[in-house]
């Protein structure tokens, strides 16, 4: 990508997590949306003339609101079971998780 790009995409107002491990998938997620797998092969800069702007209003809370009605013991419970990535790598299991 081009540092045009990359001024482009840190503009705007959805924000992306990704991981990957050398040899591995890269799993990337928007953040508050649903997951999605891109596989990028070129970057087109000429479309988009007849897509409406869009402004952000604010961050969506439906993942804070899922999460707060959860029991913290038994959500810890759950992910510390998880100590393969979706690529079948070793992780480290999480020994907290977040308050909402």
């Amino acid at each position: 990508m081009s540092d045009n790009h990359r001024a482009f995409i840190a503009k705007q107002p959805v924000f992306f997590v990704a991981t990957a491990e050398a040899g591995a998938r890269i799993n990337l997620s928007p953040k508050g949306m649903d997951s999605f797998r891109i596989n990028v092969e070129s970057v087109q800069t000429s479309c988009g003339w007849g897509v409406p702007h869009m402004a952000f209003a604010r961050e969506r809370d439906t993942l804070n609101k899922y999460h707060a009605q959860q029991d913290p013991v038994a959500r810890i419970g759950k992910v510390s079971t998880r100590t393969r990535s979706i690529d079948g790598l070793p992780v480290a299991p999480p020994s907290r998780v977040a308050e909402f």
